[in-house]
């Protein structure tokens, strides 16, 4: 599992929110209201524990099917 801090989704919401922003500005506002919401909670921006590192994130996917021999 790849490990994201708030910091990082943070920086990933403005980087989307920039390339979106003149096709798509309601969503480039919500992208980067949400950047700013994680940047001005201090426990956010100050943890190192993974956003999405709780199982209610990802514990829905599974892998089916017949694996190799």
């Amino acid at each position: 599992m790849v490990a994201v801090t708030y910091s990082e989704l943070a920086r990933w919401y403005e980087e989307r929110a920039e390339e979106i922003a003149e096709k798509d500005p309601i969503c480039a506002t919500e992208l980067w209201d949400e950047a700013i919401m994680i940047k001005n909670d201090s426990d956010k921006i100050d943890t190192q524990v993974p956003p999405y590192e709780h199982p209610y994130y990802w514990a829905s996917f599974i892998v089916t099917g017949q694996g190799s021999k």
